[in-house]
């Protein structure tokens, strides 16, 4: 009778699934129903997404939502430590305890498993989900504060006492529910746990259905890119880390030689001397990459290494010593408050595009995603000469001065020129005296 059943629900199934053979965008037929004929590519997952595509409110999903939330309290407890401190430290009886001053003291101060486990459609809602969670525990830590010191302000140390004690909750929460987790497929398929990693698949990204094309799509998809490939080694995560190091070290030493640059040789000489070294390094970076793509060149893969390391140190010197202080001073003094949050929600939303977008272009468009940034480096440096200000010595109200101006570039060079001018003048005269 059993044989039967399951015989009678795989004809169901069959039947269900008769209308999602299709054809790729080479006309070619796509055989869902096949599931040894199955080919892993992009096509055949749009394929199997545009005729059967799984519920993401069916049971499976659900369960990894709840997951995923769980998860997201790693973020919680974050924004919750960073923003409690910072309350905190307003509180009278806290600073009374602790013998701080009175207006405070400034010095008290696993999610790669949702990327593993979510599915590819709803992988950017689910993981991106995450960050904003970090707003969240901000908001229960100053709550938290506000109301403990509201309600129990003469209770002794209540009032700071219990904030500090809710840290304990989102992480012990996540401690706990952790066991629950399923393991990574990827990770189950790089240790030959196959019919594990398919059942994890099954329940996560296809709502139980073991006959769906998207299982066996997404086990070939995996088998074909982690068995046989070398296992990472201590070693590697070293070289790396070294690799980060000197790249960081190389940074702050030229970010210190160029925060001393910039008041010798001028803002807008060093923004645009920098940016075009950064356009050249660029230039010759894709041309490494693409001669390692296309050629199989290593000797232009390590040029394209050396080049990256090199633009770094021309974007350290040029433009980190700069970041906070050249938007500043471009302002004027009533604008200069809106215009740092402006710069901040800007340079946010960059950073974010970075590492968030970078990455997903990089693997898509490959070294071409190099190439676009060498003309839009370009294009800054043609921005930076026709509109850039010259701050280089100059007071703020005497800015707010060349920015009334009709032209504030050439009135900012002009009076450069006629700066130096007069030191070159004054020096004359003193070795006259001399």
């Amino acid at each position: 009778m059993e044989g039967h059943v399951r015989d009678a629900r795989i004809s169901s199934t069959s039947k269900n699934r008769a209308s999602h053979d299709t054809t790729d965008k080479q006309d070619h037929h796509i055989d869902l129903d096949d599931a040894e004929r199955i080919e892993p590519s992009a096509e055949t997952y749009a394929a199997i997404m545009a005729t059967n595509k799984p519920n993401p409110r069916g049971p499976g999903y659900i369960k990894l939502y709840l997951l995923a939330g769980m998860i997201f309290l790693c973020s919680t407890m974050n924004g919750f430590d960073s923003s409690l401190m910072g309350s905190i430290n307003a509180l009278p009886n806290y600073t009374e305890y602790f013998g701080l001053p009175s207006n405070g003291n400034a010095s008290t101060g696993i999610v790669f498993a949702i990327f593993q486990i979510s599915p590819a459609a709803y992988r950017g809602t689910i993981a991106g989900a995450y960050n904003t969670f970090y707003n969240v525990g901000s908001i229960l830590a100053t709550s938290a504060v506000y109301a403990c010191h509201l309600h129990l302000a003469d209770q002794g140390d209540l009032d700071w006492r219990i904030p500090l004690w809710l840290q304990m909750v989102c992480p012990g929460m996540v401690c706990f529910f952790i066991k629950f987790f399923p393991e990574s497929p990827r990770y189950l398929v790089a240790n030959d746990q196959h019919e594990k990693a398919r059942e994890i698949i099954t329940n996560y990204h296809t709502n139980g259905d073991p006959n769906h094309p998207l299982v066996t799509l997404q086990m070939k998809e995996m088998l074909g890119t982690l068995q046989g490939a070398p296992d990472a080694s201590w070693k590697d995560l070293l070289d790396l880390r070294i690799l980060n190091i000197v790249y960081s070290v190389i940074g702050w030493a030229f970010s210190v030689v160029g925060a001393r640059l910039h008041d010798v040789v001028g803002r807008r000489k060093m923004l645009m001397g920098s940016t075009l070294g950064m356009t050249i390094s660029l230039a010759l970076v894709a041309a490494g990459a693409a001669g390692k793509v296309e050629y199989g060149n290593d000797a232009a893969a390590t040029m394209s290494i050396v080049f990256i390391f090199l633009f770094g140190a021309i974007f350290s010197t040029g433009y980190t010593p700069m970041q906070p202080i050249y938007p500043a001073e471009v302002v004027s003094n009533k604008m200069r408050a809106k215009a740092m949050g402006t710069f901040k929600l800007t340079a946010g939303a960059a950073g974010f595009l970075n590492t968030f977008v970078g990455p997903i272009a990089l693997n898509s468009i490959g070294y071409w995603f190099y190439v676009f940034f060498v003309f839009w480096d370009a294009f800054e440096i043609t921005f930076m000469y026709f509109f850039f200000v010259e701050t280089k010595g100059m007071t703020l109200e005497e800015l707010d001065a060349i920015f009334e101006a009709k032209n504030p570039r050439k009135a900012s060079i002009e009076v450069k020129n006629m700066q130096s001018r007069i030191m070159k003048e004054e020096r004359a005269n003193e070795q006259i005296d001399l």
